[in-house]
């Protein structure tokens, strides 16, 4: 708001230029209500009646308009307007006019705009009209004056869910600091009521997260502060922001949460993930996309190259575990079997680490790769190293966990 001194005497008169300079650059001006125009024929428009507030640039007024007002348009000067102008004398009026766009002028009041087809009137646009920007007093948090421990948050109206809450202006008192900085959050509860969500001390203190509720404001507080300036105050109002909770960056993920019948914000995961709801479906959640190759050879087992399918990988990815499975198990010598990356031993030099099914029992797995890494269009393939040397196994399943990378 304008910071301005103008002062009178009880029972000094008190000539209307001195009460219209009291709210110059203090009201915002504009309409306030109603001001819309109706259709008298093409050339003949009605506006509303209407409050609004209206300036030549030194002097200001509020206006409220005794009823409909008449005024005449063309297709050249659709755009109908107030202009008022300080002359000092008794009919002093606001004048209804219509111009054309390059006629505007920096303290006209625009009402709208005229909409022509051809010679006929049509309709109306209220794009450019002069609407007053009061919203960035809407729970606004300021200090109080004089200046002290506490903070003064504007009157508002907030939604919870199904619930409207009315916020009266209300005063907030902190307490400084004992060993380090801290940052503490305003904020509006799910009942309405204004609270502080105090922050921890730290050398370089962070504000915490308000889950979801309505954050009006941080405050920045210092080892033994006694008063709470505008400089200590960050606005964290959404609707001034346009998000819809305070803190979010593209990419985050906004969802209504039931749990704390409020707005929460869902950071983005990294390259690759998969977002799901999560284990109990409580909210939701980034995990990493996981992928199974399967190979597959029945019968008796018999050593050789390239068994059962090739795969080509339609995406990068890495390698997270390898299993294998037999139906009999083999006899005397284990199974080893060898996955291949573009022909190349994903084993090697280690072939130690190869996949391992040991005689007498039916599985076998690693997590130990040697290549770790592939890319889309790497083509895939499995060999058959050794089977049982007494009995070597039958119908061998081998599966092969890859986790998508960006």
């Amino acid at each position: 708001m304008a910071t301005q001194t103008i002062r009178v005497r009880f029972f000094d008169p008190v000539e209307a230029h001195v009460v219209n300079e009291r709210f110059q650059g203090v009201r915002e001006l504009g309409i306030y209500s109603d001001g819309y125009m109706s259709i008298v024929n093409d050339t003949q428009v009605n506006v509303s009646q209407l409050v609004c507030e209206i300036s030549d640039g030194s002097y200001q007024i509020k206006m409220l308009t005794d009823g409909p007002q008449l005024v005449n348009v063309t297709t050249l000067t659709p755009y109908v307007v107030m202009r008022w102008l300080y002359n000092g004398t008794v009919s002093n009026d606001v004048q209804f006019l219509a111009l054309a766009l390059g006629g505007l002028q920096a303290n006209d009041i625009i009402v709208g705009m005229c909409v022509y087809v051809g010679a006929a009137l049509t309709g109306f646009d209220y794009s450019l009209r002069t609407t007053p920007d009061t919203h960035d007093l809407f729970l606004e948090v300021e200090p109080t004056d004089p200046a002290s421990m506490s903070v003064r948050i504007r009157p508002g109206r907030v939604n919870y869910g199904t619930q409207n809450f009315f916020v009266p202006d209300t005063t907030l008192l902190f307490a400084a600091p004992v060993a380090n900085p801290r940052i503490d959050v305003v904020y509006i509860d799910t009942d309405g009521v204004p609270k502080i969500k105090l922050g921890d001390e730290l050398v370089a203190p962070v504000a915490k997260s308000f889950q979801g509720k309505i954050a009006l404001a941080q405050i920045a507080l210092s080892v033994g502060q006694v008063s709470i300036t505008k400089a200590n105050i960050t606005d964290t109002r959404s609707f001034l922001t346009g998000g819809i909770v305070p803190g979010q960056v593209a990419g985050d993920v906004l969802y209504f949460n039931g749990a704390t019948n409020a707005w929460d914000r869902l950071p983005i995961g990294t390259a690759g993930q998969r977002l799901r709801v999560n284990t109990g479906a409580t909210g939701l959640e980034y995990v990493d996309v996981y992928r199974l190759l399967v190979w597959y050879v029945d019968g008796n087992l018999v050593i050789g190259n390239s068994k059962s399918v090739t795969l080509r990988m339609p995406f990068n990815g890495a390698f997270v575990r390898a299993d294998a499975y037999v139906v009999s198990p083999p006899l005397g010598t284990p199974i080893k079997v060898q996955i291949n990356k573009n022909g190349g031993n994903i084993w090697f030099p280690a072939p130690d680490h190869r996949l391992t099914i040991l005689a007498g029992v039916t599985n076998g797995n690693t997590l130990s790769f040697d290549t770790i890494t592939f890319v889309a269009g790497d083509v895939f393939t499995m060999d058959l190293n050794q089977v049982g040397s007494t009995t070597a196994g039958m119908s061998l399943t081998v599966l092969l966990t890859v986790k998508e990378t960006p």
